[in-house]
């Protein structure tokens, strides 16, 4: 439950930062150009940009319009009379809002010692986030996937992230043509709304978005620098609105990108499950606010860093994580001893969980790697998480899991701890190993790593203002590389439609569940034939692997069951026939028993019946159960 009340107080008079001459104006459907111009000439403005164009029966067209003052200085009116001027044009009939253009930074990053080389944030040890545990599953591939990271620019060049860059399809580089029509030149690489240009990367300062893409998508077992959560296969959309050595843009731009962005799932039905936002500032925008909320309706996840101030964002809200929007997942940051990190946000109703952000390193431009601190560093561990997971379900299922299963599994996934009682709704840290296991493994656990690639020193920017470095740590080895990726199994059947999982589950066992792996089922005696009959001489067999909770009365987290046929005189299965799936006996994840053991096994065994029904009718119907307690 986020604040209800948005806007609390007057950002002209506020401490808050904006463009002095600026304000984003909408207005009504219906509007014409005349009627436009006399509503900004109202406030002395003229349009300098059309941001957002309405479809002129429900919504109005959106503008940046700039404003002078004739009395002052230059024409830059002063923070009162930009109020005066922001009321005067909204006091026009066909105005629906006008507001500041509040300027945002992004949520600073401290530089701390580049030869601190061990990816702590990745591994099972300490207070990692186990994505260590979902590779060794198998689940490395993050293909079929997109997620755009709105943020400084990112070096799309640079050796660990060249693959992971999405190509824009309907685009042809360079020629200097808008060849998909979407308004953006050569738009082939992402775009770069802070300078309005083509080139998603410009300079060094590009430095925190290219170290956020890291831990995203950094490419894994090529002997070279870091690897992110997913370590191939994804695709990321490098959306820049961000820049110079202030790191810092506009809500206009940052809203652009974000149309920019469902322009892009829409027109070229991309699986983008998620945007990263490592940004912050402001005061409440409706204009920020409507675009995300369209995100939401699209069924994009908008993860935000909860902000560095070490402030309760439930008494002082943070933007945008603190927009009261379903879609948002507000990360705060924690360090490698799993207390929360000095320098982050938290809020028992405004941040929603906690990830890696003390000492992180990931990809850096010129071909480089650094250590950064900030929940800008914890947030991207959540979007590479979000992202492998849906890659996972959809090469499962050949389908995607919905944005509001996926946010409630993020957080009824992670690990406890006191550290984040009364900090966070779920008062959890994420584990990525306990996410990817509501799926099916696509290989047993423990392969043989390959060898470490040692990561080279690299030079260190401190973006300012800065959080304190959370802890001065001696050297330690590098962790082993990730397993290979594994081709990907057939998809099976898809799982019964989702439920709408409870905001506040509740907690699951502080560890990873086991990989499904049933006992073998025995063969039973072969029956007499039956002359005559053309169908194959089949056997249906089932296994059905059931994990749950023993303690009181919290029993079921999920179960796996596969049914499939043999050759009665043979034990090689029949193609064609297997079907298998993951249900959870607790749809909405909460630990508690919402069906007893009695139906779950009954329902999957009337499935192996029908199944069953194709096979000669002397068949033998076999079941294994194998149940594991976590407590």
């Amino acid at each position: 439950m986020r604040h209800l009340l948005q806007a609390v107080e007057d950002p002209y008079t506020a401490d808050i930062p904006m463009v002095d001459d600026e304000l984003i104006v909408r207005f009504k459907p219906g509007a014409d150009m005349p009627s436009k111009g006399i509503a900004m000439g109202k406030g002395k403005g003229t349009s300098k940009k059309l941001l957002r164009a309405g479809n002129g029966a429900t919504t109005g067209d959106i503008h940046l319009v700039k404003v002078v003052d004739d009395t002052a200085p230059g024409g830059k009116p002063s923070k009162a009379k930009l109020k005066e001027l922001s009321g005067n044009i909204k006091g026009d009939s066909y105005v629906e809002y006008s507001e500041p253009n509040f300027l945002l930074n992004a949520s600073q990053a401290t530089t701390n010692d580049p030869y601190y080389a061990s990816l702590w944030g990745m591994m099972d040890a300490d207070a990692g986030a186990n994505a260590k545990g979902a590779w060794a599953a198998g689940y490395t591939n993050c293909s079929g996937v997109v997620v755009g990271v709105v943020d400084t620019g990112i070096q799309i060049t640079h050796p660990d992230l060249a693959a992971a860059i999405w190509t824009n399809p309907g685009e042809i580089a360079n020629n200097g043509v808008d060849d998909d029509n979407n308004g953006l030149i050569d738009d082939a690489s992402g775009w770069d709304f802070r300078n309005d240009d083509k080139t998603p990367y410009d300079d060094i300062y590009d430095d925190h978005g290219t170290h956020v893409a890291g831990t995203i998508g950094a490419q894994g077992n090529n002997g070279v620098g870091v690897v992110g959560v997913c370590q191939r296969g994804v695709k990321i959309i490098p959306v820049k609105f961000m820049g110079t050595s202030s790191r810092s843009g506009t809500i206009s731009d940052a809203a652009a990108a974000l149309w920019y962005l469902l322009d892009l799932k829409s027109r070229y039905n991309l699986n983008l499950v998620a945007t990263q936002n490592s940004w912050g500032g402001g005061g409440f925008s409706q204009t920020l606010y409507d675009a995300i909320s369209a995100h939401n309706t699209a069924g994009i996840l908008f993860v935000a860093a909860a902000g560095n101030s070490a402030a309760d964002t439930d008494a002082s809200i943070n933007y945008p994580s603190g927009y009261n929007l379903p879609n948002i997942i507000s990360v705060g940051s924690h360090a490698q001893n799993g207390a929360v990190s000095s320098f982050s946000n938290f809020g028992a109703t405004s941040v929603d969980l906690f990830a890696p952000g003390s000492s992180i390193l990931s990809t850096y431009p010129s071909n480089t790697i650094s250590t950064l601190s900030g929940t800008s560093m914890a947030a991207p561990h959540v979007t590479g998480a979000i992202a492998l997971y849906a890659s996972g379900y959809l090469r499962q299922y050949g389908g995607m899991p919905t944005a509001a299963a996926i946010k409630s599994l993020v957080m009824s996934s992670g690990v406890t701890s006191s550290y984040y009682s009364g900090k966070s709704v779920s008062g959890r840290r994420l584990n990525v190993a306990n996410m990817l296991a509501t799926l099916p493994p696509l290989i047993s656990p423990s392969p043989s790593p390959s060898p470490s690639p040692s990561p080279s020193p690299s030079p260190s920017l401190s973006p300012s203002p800065s959080p304190p470095a959370e802890v001065t740590p001696s050297p330690s080895p590098s962790p082993s590389p990730p397993p290979a990726e594994v081709p990907p199994s057939p998809s099976p059947t898809p799982p019964p439609a989702e439920v709408t999982p409870s905001p506040s589950p509740s907690p699951l066992p502080d560890i990873t569940p086991p990989s499904p792996s049933p006992s073998p089922v025995p063969d039973p005696p072969l029956p007499p034939p039956t002359e005559g009959d053309p169908r194959p001489r089949m056997r249906a067999l089932m296994t059905n692997t059931v994990y749950f909770d023993a303690r009181r009365s919290r029993r079921w987290f999920y179960c796996h069951v596969k049914i499939y046929a043999k050759a009665v005189n043979g034990s090689t299965p029949i193609s064609g026939f297997s079907v298998a799936g993951t249900w959870s006996v607790s749809p909405d994840h909460d630990g508690f028993t919402d069906s007893n053991v009695a139906a779950a096994a009954a329902a999957a065994a009337a499935a192996a019946a029908v199944f069953d029904a194709w096979c000669r009718p002397c068949h033998a119907y076999c079941s294994k159960e194998k149940t594991l307690g976590f407590g």
